[in-house]
């Protein structure tokens, strides 16, 4: 059972309806209050803590509240889905996921799994060009770079230069030290890896 709907998309008149829900929302929630103030009343404040704010509900509703009002935006605040629609919001607010937002969620993992291969793909074509030393292994590592440029734009094709921008990197790691804890040593990173390995004693 639920109060109608907000009274406009303005954040006050959401947030006066989501607590009109916790005041009249199911009869479990509202019979978990009334076992909750009684709890309070005897001395019993943890079970009337559990019984006042169960845990979920008020993620729940802080969650609901946040895609109402804000959306979803990326990790570095770029823009992402557009605010929850009402009828939405009261879906999210029983802890169920809209429509829209599973489509968003799903979209979204896809592309960073999809990014995430492409990286995959174009660190190891840099990686096996940059470590080949004979005409075999330039080979291979000159078919991992047309695979991965294939069907690719201008812009996101490895090119000659980042190819041997990878190679002198390596052999700039290889005159400085190779690499230690599982990164290749630089100017810029030595000092800090060698003061760790020291410390721990490994490699």
């Amino acid at each position: 059972m639920t109060f109608g709907e907000p009274e406009g998309d303005r954040p006050d008149s959401l947030r006066n309806w989501l607590l009109g829900e916790i005041a009249g929302a199911p009869a479990g929630l509202l019979v978990d209050t009334v076992d909750g103030a009684q709890s309070l009343f005897k001395g019993d404040l943890e079970k009337a803590f559990e019984k006042l704010f169960p845990a979920k509900a008020v993620a729940d509703l802080a969650k609901t509240y946040r895609l109402a009002t804000e959306g979803k935006t990326g990790r570095g605040g770029e823009p992402g889905m557009a605010p929850l629609s009402p009828v939405e919001a009261g879906v999210q607010a029983f802890g169920f996921k809209p429509g829209r937002v599973a489509q968003y969620d799903t979209a979204a993992w896809g592309a960073r799994k999809a990014l995430r291969e492409e990286g995959k793909g174009r660190r190891e074509a840099l990686d096996a060009y940059s470590a080949a030393t004979t005409s075999a292994e330039r080979a291979r590592a000159m078919k991992l770079v047309s695979a991965y440029n294939e069907g690719k734009s201008p812009d996101e094709k490895i090119t000659s230069k980042q190819l041997a921008g990878a190679r002198r990197r390596r052999e700039e790691a290889g005159r400085l030290g190779g690499s230690m804890l599982g990164q290749r040593v630089t100017d810029r990173n030595r000092a800090i890896l060698k003061q760790f390995s020291e410390t721990y004693g490994v490699q």
